[in-house]
């Protein structure tokens, strides 16, 4: 769990820190003093400070403490201002920091800091080393910033051998796979992930029709059959559908899980919606 520095009137500071805290460990300082001290002991990932305390200097802070410091110099930092000024926005590109206005969406404060928390992570760990695809964790990260606000369809995509493979074999499949997947979501401005080597997982926003999502199921199940043949390969589609009425998106997930155990008891090459 990425960590964060919350330097801001104590109010305010608890505020964001309940809004952050699901996705971050928090620590929370009111002054410039203490900013320093929590910057040496805690050794944070991402420094949010706020540009309306009188208790601290902001342009300071991260000018003397962040930028000019070896260990925090390529740290993120977002700055909270309630009227930033072109002048601020000016000092912000020049400490190569980002501000957000108060008062806020906490939905946007919570995907811009997991934006910056994304950017701390090497790319290559970020992808999968056969398909190219993001790996679950981010894509369900992707996933999780537009289910609360858009309602959509979940999918989970399964392609396997008949026969057993060696691995360079499997890696080919897999990686063609995904070619044919991503081609397949493509009209639909999906978010496509990786969960194992030939388990995908997507989101298609603005699509819960139950016989879109099926007619697209079976299609992407034929044009995987027609590339690598039907006595080969067989391949399960499984959606879940987000009609805003959906709880959390884990409830979602295991709804989608279950569509796929439902293709798996009826057989192969089978798209179910649950």
């Amino acid at each position: 769990m990425p960590k964060i520095i919350i330097a801001d009137e104590q109010r305010n500071a608890e505020i964001i820190s309940a809004i952050l805290k699901n996705r971050f460990e928090t620590v929370m300082v009111a002054n410039g003093r203490g900013v320093q001290e929590k910057l040496y002991v805690e050794k944070p990932d991402i420094l949010l400070i706020s540009a309306d305390s009188q208790m601290i200097n902001y342009k300071a802070v991260i000018t003397n403490m962040v930028r000019r410091n070896r260990d925090f110099a390529a740290m993120p930092v977002l700055i909270i201002s309630s009227a930033p000024t072109p002048a601020d926005e000016t000092s912000a590109k020049v400490l190569n920091a980002e501000i957000i206005q108060r008062p806020f969406d906490p939905l946007e404060l919570v995907k811009k800091a997991e934006e910056l928390a994304i950017q701390l992570i090497p790319l290559k760990d970020r992808l999968d080393p056969v398909t190219k695809l993001h790996k679950r964790e981010y894509t369900e990260e992707r996933i999780q910033e537009v289910f609360p606000k858009k309602s959509g369809t979940l999918f989970l995509v399964e392609v396997g051998k008949y026969k057993f493979a060696s691995q360079p074999a499997s890696e080919e499949l897999a990686a063609k796979a995904a070619e044919v997947v991503a081609e397949e979501v493509k009209a639909f401005k999906a978010i496509l992930g990786v969960e194992k080597d030939r388990k995908f997982i997507g989101y298609i926003p603005d699509i819960s029709e139950r016989a879109i999502c099926m007619s697209w199921g079976k299609k992407l199940i034929q044009k995987i059959q027609e590339i690598f043949g039907e006595e080969k390969v067989y391949v399960s589609v499984g959606f879940a559908c987000n009609d805003e009425k959906t709880p959390t998106y884990k409830d979602l997930f295991q709804t989608c899980d279950r569509a796929i155990s439902l293709c798996r008891e009826k057989g192969k090459n089978i798209a179910s919606y649950y």
